[in-house]
């Protein structure tokens, strides 16, 4: 699903070119606590603090930098899902879409979706690839999706990326084509703990 969305917005930016100047504000890295407080304002601000819902995902810029590029919710309203986007280029929430989607699960206040959870998980994502190898250096949060489950739990998913020190193959991680960046990808329980779901399982 975030692959999706960040080949929409792709799309879009490309479309809209020179025509459309950036959104206003500084680059904001979602990894760092400094960040996170900026990351929450901008989605407070935009969607509402108490806006209830099922999900909320995180993009950054294609150029793996870790700087927000993209918010997405989606959310119940009168028996139907909608989508609903924030792109920082443009500066301004996007008109809802209704999806179509089989959505069963619960919803939670944007301002209880737990940010704080982002900066241990990306430490503690770190440390798992670091306990296997340490080939990798200048980690950085690309993606980072938040869902609630039917008993209103909520999990994670999530993208790192790092830089291989040396160049040459590694049997950990999956190579960005053409570069020596990897991404390897993970879950958030509800209870906190993080697994690997690739790149380091073998």
């Amino acid at each position: 699903m975030k692959k999706v969305i960040y080949s929409i917005t792709i799309l879009v930016l490309i479309f809209l070119g020179s025509s459309c100047a950036p959104g206003q504000g500084k680059d904001i890295l979602i990894m760092t606590p400094d960040g996170i407080e900026d990351l929450k304002e901008v989605i407070f601000s935009n969607f509402g603090e108490d806006k209830q819902v099922h999900s909320l995902n995180l993009l950054t810029k294609n150029d793996k930098s870790g700087t927000f590029e993209m918010a997405q919710i989606m959310y119940p309203e009168n028996e139907k899902v909608f989508s609903q986007v924030y792109i920082v280029f443009l500066g301004k929430v996007q008109e809802p879409t209704e999806i179509d989607s089989d959505i069963t699960s619960g919803t939670v206040a944007l301002k209880d979706i737990g940010f704080d959870r982002i900066e241990i998980a990306f430490k503690d994502s770190q440390k798992l690839v670091e306990e296997k190898t340490q080939e990798f250096t200048n980690y950085r949060l690309v993606d980072w999706g938040f869902s609630v489950e039917s008993d209103n739990k909520i999990v994670s998913s999530f993208t790192i990326v790092a830089t291989k020190k040396e160049k040459g193959n590694t049997i950990y991680g999956e190579r960005i084509i053409g570069t020596q960046e990897f991404e390897f990808e993970f879950e958030l329980d509800g209870d906190g703990t993080v697994k690997s779901t690739s790149g380091l399982i073998l």
